[in-house]
């Protein structure tokens, strides 16, 4: 049973980006809230992403605040409109974190997706087996059913990559996880000639970090960084943990995260060279 749904990451945002507003403004929780009819405590909750804020509502708060700026407005009252629409993934919300859903909508709009991954391979890289051999695996106390539920949402994610204009997606692997039998050396083989055959996207690239590349700052823990440039931009970082994934849309985190990708990647063989081992590895899991 999914969890009670919690702010989502757009809400967030608009909430801390008016309470930021706020603040430059120098006015007060209270006066902003009545401002609005609805109080402090109502404000408080808009201002942490708890509670929604109707567009009427949004454009007296930017009236409160002085805001004259056009393009910040339209990016704000964008960023509201986005936080309640309703896409594909719309029929998946009986069965999934509200957070969840939030950060695949997300993924829909980005125009970069960064990945770097040490334990398995990306989500939008895996073939059905692989998924379904991971996902499995790592929760043995799902019935067929539901492995099945969270592998078809896997692979409808996955359509991204074949839009006309697709996102650009640079994926970073430790060869460790190439090396990994998920799902038996056949379904590995064929894992591996996915990666081979989606790297030849003119906006996918696909680099390897070798084993002999002892100690290198992704030994940190996998994470993906999600950026768009649009006026309502809204750049986010995934780190997935056992119990769910927590995210941070902070600039100053996001930035962070971005340099560190940065730093792991030039660890990595190039592109070029990570495709000649790939195609080592599976040699060998097809001779396996």
């Amino acid at each position: 049973m999914p969890a009670r749904p919690g702010p989502t990451v757009r809400q967030r945002r608009l909430g801390s980006e008016l309470r930021r507003l706020r603040e430059g403004a120098k006015v007060s929780q209270r006066d902003a809230g009545d401002h609005i009819d609805g109080g402090q405590g109502k404000l408080s909750k808009i201002e942490t992403g708890r509670q929604n804020i109707r567009r009427l509502e949004l454009l007296a708060l930017l009236d409160l605040y002085r805001v004259e700026d056009q393009e910040l407005r339209g990016a704000l009252v964008s960023l509201l409109r986005d936080s309640r629409k309703k896409g594909w993934w719309h029929q998946y919300s009986s069965a999934l974190r509200a957070d969840t859903l939030d950060m695949v909508s997300l993924e829909e709009e980005c125009d970069r997706i960064l990945h770097y991954c040490n334990m398995a391979l990306p989500g939008l890289l895996q073939t059905k087996e692989y998924a379904t051999a991971l996902i499995g695996g790592l929760e043995p106390h799902l019935a067929d059913e539901q492995v099945d539920f969270y592998v078809q949402l896997r692979m409808q994610r996955q359509q991204i990559l074949d839009r006309v204009d697709p996102p650009q997606f640079i994926g970073v692997l430790d060869e460790a996880l190439l090396r990994r039998p998920v799902g038996g050396p056949e379904a590995m083989a064929r894992q591996l000639q996915r990666l081979i055959d989606v790297s030849r996207r003119p906006k996918v690239v696909i680099q390897v970090v070798p084993l002999d590349q002892a100690v290198y700052p992704g030994v940190y823990g996998s994470f993906r960084a999600l950026f768009n440039s649009s006026p309502a931009a809204l750049d986010v970082v995934e780190m997935t943990h056992w119990t769910g994934g927590l995210y941070m849309e902070d600039p100053e985190q996001v930035e962070n995260y971005r340099l560190l990708f940065d730093e792991i990647r030039s660890s990595a063989l190039s592109s070029r060279q990570s495709l000649d081992l790939i195609s080592q590895i599976l040699a060998k899991f097809k001779n396996d």
